[in-house]
């Protein structure tokens, strides 16, 4: 079974932008909300990991109506099946700890606040340096932007980091076949 990595976030914080980075797929980015209306899933090779899959979801609103939390609690459950999230936040945003919360209540509503997350403050191509490192270092994230090569590079290195440390507290995740490839990759790498 091959690890799975949930984007998460609210709308409009470039979950797809970053998706398709990551993948070299076409999801449709638009500047609206609920532009992403179902989960997409993609395999993904992770430099130095193999194979796994990326999941894009739909944007998390907080306050929605109970009809549409109904419907989108079908496609949110597939989170469920997620290694690692990654929670991505606009880091353009004029109140991004508001933004935070609401999504860590969310997931806490459904039963997925024990998931390993990595928080990915987007968009810093808008912002100043300076501002970006308040952030990050207040909220435990990492910076950049969806649309430049060093923050994927980034991303892949602490997605890879979360992988091998979910690995090494879980020994039966060494039994099956992607993960024992991390394990023996990994070793041959010297990362972890």
């Amino acid at each position: 079974m091959l690890p799975v990595i949930a984007l998460i976030g609210r709308p409009n914080v470039g979950k797809s932008t970053l998706f398709n980075a990551l993948t070299d797929s076409q999801v449709s980015v638009k500047d609206r909300v609920f532009e992403t209306l179902d989960t997409v899933s993609r395999s993904w090779r992770l430099p130095g990991l193999g194979e796994i899959i990326l999941t894009d979801t739909v944007g998390f609103i907080r306050d929605l109506p109970k009809d549409l939390v109904a419907a989108f609690q079908t496609t949110l459950q597939e989170l469920q099946e997620a290694d690692v999230l990654v929670h991505v936040i606009d880091a353009h945003a004029q109140n991004p700890e508001q933004h935070i919360t609401a999504v860590e209540h969310i997931l806490t509503e459904l039963g997925l606040q024990g998931i390993p997350c990595l928080r990915f403050f987007n968009k810093g191509d808008l912002i100043d340096m300076e501002n970006m490192k308040r952030l990050c270092s207040r909220y435990e994230g990492i910076g950049g932007s969806a649309l430049e090569e060093a923050s994927l590079q980034v991303i892949q290195q602490e997605i890879g980091h979360l992988l091998v440390t979910l690995q090494s507290h879980n020994p039966q995740i060494r039994e099956t076949g992607t993960m024992a490839m991390i394990d023996n990759v990994t070793s041959a790498d010297g990362i972890g």
